[in-house]
C-alpha cells in the first residue's frame, strides 16, 4: 500500500510524560483508557471519536507507551450505541482484550488511568490556520503518530477481506445517515444532532447519472450504513469523494495520494482540519463555500463542474 508522506519533516523527540499519565501500570489486569473532555467535541460523534479517542488509543498502545508485565485488558469508555460498534470492531481487529464501560465509571478517573491524547484538538483545532505545522513542533509529531496508525488500519482493512473492487476508481457521492434516536433533541447524547439531522446533501441520484454519462463512474455511498473497515476499503479504493461537510469526511484519512475530495462547506466554523488531512495524505482538496445557503443542500450543475475539474487536475 501507499504510505502517507511525512510532509512536516523528521519526528522530534517524544515527551513520554505529556501524552498520557498512568504509564506505570505494572501488574494490573485492567487498564482504563480515559477520554479527555475538551471543547469542542464529544466522543459520541465520529470525528472526535476517531481522532480524539480510538486512533490515539491504538497509537499509544502500539508504540509501547503503556507498560505492563503481561497483556492487559483495556477498559474503554462507552461512546454511545453507534460509536461503540466501531470501537468494538477496531479493538477486535487489533487483537486487543477489552471491555466497554459507561463514561461515569470511576475507574476512568483513577490516577493510574491512561488519559488518551486528544489528537483532534491538538492538531486540527489549533490557532495555526490550515498550514501544516513547522518541523520539530509537537503538532508535527502528532501528525506522524496519526500517519503511523493510519497505515496500520489500512493494512488491516485490506488484509481482512476484499470489497475494495466495488469502489475501485469510482467517485463516491457521500450520503449522510438518518439521525438515530440517541442523538435527537431530548435524547441521551452529550451533544444533540447527527447525520441529516445536522446537515444533508441531496441530488446524488441525479449527479450519479450525470457522472456515469460523462464517463466518470460514480457510486452513492452512505458511510454510516457500513462497518468501519468497509469504509476504510471504500475510501482507500475510490478515485475521489463528494460530500457536504460532516464527520464522515474524516474518512479522507484512508484515501490514496492524488485522490480528490470535493467538500461543500455549509458551516461557519473553520475547516482547517480538512486541509490538514488533505495535506497529510497528499490529496487534492476542493472546498466549495455554501455557508450562505443553509445546512441542507442539493447538488447542482456548478458542483458537477467542480467535480469534473477535480478529476482532471
Amino acid at each position: 500500500m501507499v504510505r502517507i508522506a511525512r510532509s512536516c519533516g523528521p519526528r522530534p523527540r517524544r515527551n513520554r510524560g505529556a501524552a498520557m499519565n498512568g504509564a506505570g501500570q505494572g501488574d494490573r489486569d485492567v487498564i482504563p483508557l480515559a477520554f479527555q473532555p475538551g471543547t469542542p467535541g464529544s466522543a459520541e460523534h465520529y470525528f472526535h471519536f476517531l481522532l480524539g479517542y480510538v486512533l490515539p488509543a491504538i497509537g499509544t498502545i502500539r508504540r509501547g507507551r503503556i507498560h505492563a508485565t503481561k497483556p492487559p485488558r483495556y477498559l474503554l469508555r462507552s461512546c454511545g450505541p453507534v460509536m461503540d460498534v466501531v470501537l468494538d470492531e477496531i479493538f477486535q481487529a487489533f487483537g486487543l482484550s477489552f471491555d466497554i464501560a459507561v463514561k461515569t465509571d470511576p475507574r476512568f478517573e483513577a490516577v493510574d488511568a491512561v488519559r488518551v491524547p486528544r489528537w483532534d484538538l491538538s492538531i486540527f483545532l489549533g490557532p495555526d490556520g490550515h498550514r501544516m505545522p513547522s518541523r520539530g513542533s509537537s503538532r508535527c509529531d502528532t501528525l506522524h503518530r496519526l500517519s503511523e496508525v493510519r497505515d496500520q488500519v489500512v493494512d488491516l482493512a485490506l488484509a481482512s477481506h476484499d470489497t475494495a473492487d466495488l469502489y475501485a476508481d469510482k467517485v463516491l457521492l457521500l450520503k449522510r445517515s438518518v439521525e438515530p434516536d440517541f442523538y435527537r433533541t431530548g435524547g441521551s447524547a452529550e451533544i444533540a444532532r447527527y447525520g441529516i439531522g445536522r446537515r444533508s446533501l441531496s441530488g446524488q441520484d441525479w449527479a450519479k447519472a450525470k457522472l456515469d454519462a460523462a464517463g466518470l463512474p460514480a457510486e452513492i455511498y452512505e458511510p454510516g450504513a457500513h462497518g468501519f473497515f468497509d469504509q476504510v476499503r471504500a475510501f482507500n479504493a475510490c478515485r475521489g469523494v463528494v460530500a457536504i461537510r460532516g464527520a464522515e469526511v474524516a474518512n479522507m484519512l484512508w484515501m490514496r495520494p492524488e485522490a480528490f475530495c470535493v467538500v461543500l462547506n455549509a458551516n461557519d466554523t473553520p475547516i482547517r482540519h480538512l486541509h490538514y488531512l488533505g495535506d497529510l495524505g497528499g490529496l487534492r482538496l476542493e472546498v466549495l463555500d455554501r455557508r450562505a445557503e443553509g445546512p441542507h443542500l442539493q447538488l447542482q450543475a456548478r458542483d458537477l463542474a467542480a467535480i469534473s475539474q477535480a478529476v482532471a487536475a
